[in-house]
């Protein structure tokens, strides 16, 4: 979204060696929203307009460029990677960022903020796959608030390196048995529901509200936030 896409504009900065350019950055993340916007997006109550998320963005870029990019050297930076699995099989990722010092970093934005341990495992395993050394692995949370509201600061929460890659190895077994189970029946039954998600909603899933899948959430009034 617009504040990855400003952050990396400016961890590229100090990257190379150069002031980041906080104005830019803000330009570039509100230009990014207006481009995925163009066709419609769907609000919330926390942001109801595009002049409101301009000024959300303005707000949560603030945060990274004073809270984190000063004190963060970044040798990776959103880059693309490719792991095969078994052959069949392959993992692609693009992690939001690695320390010189082998730090695993990915950014969230959203109103709330959920468990992410099998993604920064998969990070963690797909930078060690280019022989990349990981050494630990971080949330940095900017809390996407109203935007006549305090903006609160960055919130960092660290994570077990094994205990996430081995909560990854866990979800990419399953996906593989579903997939296995699947060429054997053609049934999508070998793809489990999971409604207690919060990607249970037609924004995140094609299958959602359709004859393919019966079990997503049913309230009329459900609020869907995002969390990037």
């Amino acid at each position: 979204n617009g504040v990855h896409i400003g952050t990396a504009l400016m961890l590229d900065a100090t990257r190379g060696g150069f002031e980041p350019d906080l104005e830019r950055a803000v330009q570039a993340g509100c230009d990014n929203y207006d481009d995925q916007s163009k066709d419609g997006v769907e609000t919330d109550p926390t942001t109801r307009d595009r002049i409101q998320a301009h000024i959300q963005i303005k707000k949560m870029l603030e945060v990274m460029a004073y809270q984190l990019v000063p004190y963060e050297k970044f040798e990776q930076i959103e880059d693309d990677l490719t792991m095969h699995v078994d052959g069949r099989f392959y993992v692609t990722g693009r992690p939001d960022g690695r320390t010189i010092y082998g730090v695993v970093h990915d950014h969230k934005t959203g109103v709330k903020l959920s468990s992410h341990w099998s993604q920064l495992g998969g990070y963690s395993v797909l930078f060690r796959s280019h022989d990349l050394e990981v050494t630990g692995a971080q949330i940095n949370f900017v809390k996407r608030v109203k935007f006549n509201k305090v903006q609160p600061d960055l919130e960092t929460i660290p994570y077990d390196v094994r205990h996430a890659e081995d909560s990854y190895f866990q979800t990419i077994e399953r996906i593989m048995d579903d997939h296995q189970k699947f060429e054997r029946t053609n049934s999508m039954e070998s793809f489990p529901a999971n409604p207690a998600s919060f990607m249970c909603s037609k924004k995140y899933c094609e299958a959602h509200s359709t004859p393919l899948c019966p079990y997503g959430k049913q309230s009329k009034n459900q609020e869907e936030y995002e969390v990037d």
